[in-house]
């Protein structure tokens, strides 16, 4: 996990074993910016995010202790974040937002990147591997509803049918595990947390929450299920959650002080 401890601080990276304990790396990354995201491939790890004036910043490591910014920067017309990254097999991918048209970024070691794919009309929140491919979700300004995109291999994209149950939310996250899909998003009139899952990304079953106004940021399978890292929008502060399931979530206490968790 990577974070920033202050609202101009450093990222600080956090590693743990179990989602519930959490340490700081030994060093922290001497990089400033805002952490959106991160995966790796191997032992490099790729992080993208966004800097102070909300430019698009891409940083890359070989280990937690040693990390770069990604050069040259990819050359967005209008300042805006990166939101998300994956590994695929072949390389990285990662969205950024341009507008309300979602843009894909590819690159090969985290180190260069190159836009190959546009999507109108559609604003990707989050990316996931699913299956040997990706899927996304995120929002359609114009039809005020969240939008689901999937692709076999990162490359051809084709977009779900429309749902009425997506009308009015906004999907901010994805998350799978084998052909279970987890997808968490919010109503755009109250804020309120709500959680779908899929066996197939194309039927969804609308879930209960009690995630109250939690702003989400990110989530993991692990053994016992689902970890989830978000900010508490009453609090503006971090917080950690669990769930077996995707139905019934634990806040997890922590002892990390963090203006917010991505």
């Amino acid at each position: 996990m990577v974070a920033r401890d202050d609202k101009a601080g450093p990222m600080v990276a956090l590693t743990s074993s179990d989602g519930t304990t959490w340490s700081r790396t030994g060093s922290s990354p001497p990089l400033h910016g805002i952490p959106h995201a991160l995966a790796h491939i191997g032992s490099t790890l790729a992080v993208v995010g966004s800097s102070f004036s909300n430019d698009s910043v891409f940083w890359y490591a070989d280990s937690l202790d040693d990390w770069y910014a990604a050069e040259p920067r990819p050359h967005i017309d209008t300042r805006k974040s990166a939101v998300d990254v994956v590994a695929m097999p072949n390389g990285f991918i990662s969205a950024i937002n341009q507008k309300s048209n979602a843009l894909l970024f590819a690159s090969d070691d985290g180190r260069s990147w190159r836009e190959f794919s546009r999507f109108a009309d559609s604003e990707f929140m989050s990316l996931a591997l699913y299956r040997s491919g990706v899927i996304a979700v995120g929002y359609d300004r114009e039809r005020n509803s969240g939008v689901i995109w999937t692709s076999e291999n990162g490359v051809e994209w084709r977009r779900l049918v429309p749902s009425s149950e997506f009308e009015g939310v906004r999907l901010d996250l994805v998350v799978s595990e084998g052909r279970e899909v987890i997808v968490i998003g919010h109503r755009i009139d109250d804020d309120t947390v709500v959680v779908w899952r899929s066996d197939d990304a194309a039927s969804w079953e609308a879930l209960p929450s009690n995630l109250g106004e939690l702003a989400v940021r990110d989530a993991v399978f692990d053994e016992s299920g689902l970890v989830l890292a978000g900010g508490d929008r009453g609090l503006n502060s971090a917080v950690i959650w669990t769930s077996a399931d995707g139905r019934a979530w634990r806040r997890v206490p922590h002892d990390v002080s963090l203006f917010t968790v991505r």
